[in-house]
């Protein structure tokens, strides 16, 4: 199954992102840093052709991409990032959607398949066509380079853009959340909240389901809502029990509002969500989506059967029949 670097590894190289939303008592929350995807073409000169000796896999040229880019983030070597980013994104005016089809540059076949959904559900009958090119990530890090720029309002364009290539990635709307609480321009509550929930309706992995509850937990204070706000953060440990952002805030609620602090549990906190209709619990859909990549994989491709399941089982620890497709692999 092909499949771009997992945006968190891109993150590993770099500092935290955007997404590390602190409480209103404090400083706004720290800088961005990056996530992954897919191919781009090379800009050849007429005089000079490139013909490579074996054919360019689009996607290790890709996650190279990314990761240079990132490192250069990461040494603060910004106009060299840019440049790398706007490679990435070469051309993307050029394409547009047809009634041949719509045009997107996912991170891998679950947000293909996800995205084919949500069409069909809206009632789309063109297809999906999968570029594999990395726009939808160049226009992530450039959002990442206009705010460590000090353009706060760039970077809110140009992480819209990255959803508009890739409207199913969960991180994007996530780091939108963090840049409409960063605008110098206040953008209203509901739209930033509006931002996290999708991110909880798209999160296909722990991590960033817990980072779109923690970004949410943050617009409750704002709005003074320390029951919805501790509900978030405490709900958020249960998929990252290690986010040192989520216990620092359930501190900073618990010395300004101990009442609230002292009547709140677990099982209080994902009542105190449903009567806030959030969610508490990763969509089942992508354990779908990844049953149905997994009937699709050739029985020979045992390794990526293997991890296909286990991700899946990741997403669903219950789910007996993937344990026992998972024990017949073994």
């Amino acid at each position: 199954m092909n499949r771009y670097l997992p945006l968190i590894l891109v993150l590993a190289l770099g500092t935290p992102l955007l997404a590390q939303t602190g409480s209103p008592s404090g400083p706004k929350p720290t800088a961005p840093a990056a996530k992954t995807t897919s191919a781009t073409a090379t800009k050849a000169t007429a005089a000079e052709p490139q013909v490579p000796s074996q054919p360019v896999n689009p996607i290790l040229l890709s996650n190279q991409m990314m990761v240079t880019v990132s490192e250069r983030i990461k040494a603060g070597a910004l106009p060299e990032a840019r440049k790398i980013a706007e490679d990435m994104i070469y051309g993307h005016e050029k394409i547009t959607d047809s009634a041949k089809g719509l045009v997107r540059t996912f991170a891998s076949m679950m947000g293909k398949k996800l995205f084919e959904r949500q069409m069909k559900r809206d009632g789309h009958q063109e297809p999906v066509i999968w570029l594999q090119q990395p726009i939808a990530d160049g226009f992530y890090f450039l959002a990442i380079i206009d705010f460590q720029d000090k353009k706060p309002k760039e970077a809110l364009e140009n992480i819209q853009r990255a959803i508009q290539w890739d409207p199913t990635r969960a991180a994007f709307f996530i780091e939108r959340g963090f840049l409409m609480i960063n605008q110098e321009q206040p953008i209203p509550l509901a739209e930033i909240a509006a931002s996290y929930l999708k991110a909880l309706e798209l999160a296909d992995d722990p991590v960033d389901f817990a980072a779109a509850l923690r970004g949410l937990g943050y617009v409750f204070i704002e709005q003074n809502d320390w029951e919805g706000a501790l509900a978030c953060y405490l709900v958020s440990l249960h998929f990252d029990p290690q986010s040192e952002a989520a216990k620092k805030e359930i501190d900073f609620i618990k010395f300004n509002q101990p009442v609230v602090f002292k009547n709140l549990d677990g099982a209080a906190a994902i009542q105190a969500l449903n009567r806030r209709k959030v969610p508490v619990k990763i969509d089942p859909v992508h354990v779908e989506i990844l049953l149905e990549i997994a009937n699709e994989l050739p029985a020979s491709q045992t390794q990526e059967l293997k991890a296909v399941l286990k991700r899946a089982l990741l997403l669903d620890p219950k789910n007996e029949t993937i344990k026992k497709r998972l024990a017949a692999l073994k």
